[in-house]
């Protein structure tokens, strides 16, 4: 739900890219992805304005929708994390592609709260990962190891539901085939990033297991 405009979230008119080719680049904007992500602010980051702006220039025909969770998918995503936030403790999305283990905030460069233990957590799922077919990701917050990106769900998820460990991981791979991963691929991504979750696992389960 947070879709594939993720990239494109704080651009203004002037920094719009140019079309795209349809090998290995990202694909035209996803209307519905940026509705939705810039629905996820926690009251920082991009303005009205400039998300208006943003908006009129990618899809002038689409309705502009203003008002935070006016729409049904970022509504049931923030009702059900709301329900259940004292008993959730690991938050995260799961993206394709660059490579990336992406942690808050997204509108700053400013550390999050429990930067240290989620860049800890973070980097010992690298770890393992890497172990499993020798594959790179860069660990880091989204401006640390990408670009400034406001109204991400982890700014969310984090400063206003309060979750103490929260990731958007961005899966294979660094640009060679982009979206359109070759099917020979797709396992052993899927394998490297199960090792990265067993070890998220045990430590949610050692930290807060007696707790929940």
């Amino acid at each position: 739900w947070t879709g594939i405009s993720f990239h494109l979230t704080t651009l203004t008119a002037t920094e719009f890219p140019k079309p795209l080719t349809e090998c290995g680049g990202r694909p035209q904007l996803n209307m519905m992805g940026i509705l939705v992500k810039e629905q996820m602010q926690t009251g920082t980051g991009i303005s009205t304005g400039a998300r208006l702006e943003l908006l009129e220039i990618a899809a002038p025909r689409h309705t502009m929708v203003q008002s935070l969770f006016s729409e049904v998918e970022a509504k049931n995503v923030r009702d059900f994390v709301d329900a259940r936030k004292d008993n959730i403790k690991f938050y995260q999305t799961l993206h394709s592609y660059s490579q990336l283990i992406l942690m808050p905030w997204g509108y700053t460069y400013e550390n999050a709260p429990g930067y240290e233990a989620m860049l800890s957590l973070g980097e010992r799922g690298n770890d393992a990962l890497y172990a499993v077919h020798g594959k790179f990701y860069e660990v880091g917050c989204i401006p640390c190891v990408l670009y400034t990106a406001a109204g991400t769900s982890l700014d969310w998820a984090l400063g206003v539901a309060g979750i103490p460990y929260v990731y958007s991981i961005e899966l294979r791979d660094t640009g060679s085939y982009g979206f359109l991963l070759p099917p020979e691929q797709i396992i052993p991504t899927a394998e490297e990033a199960w090792a990265w979750h067993e070890v998220a696992a045990r430590q949610i389960i050692e930290e807060f297991g007696e707790k929940m």
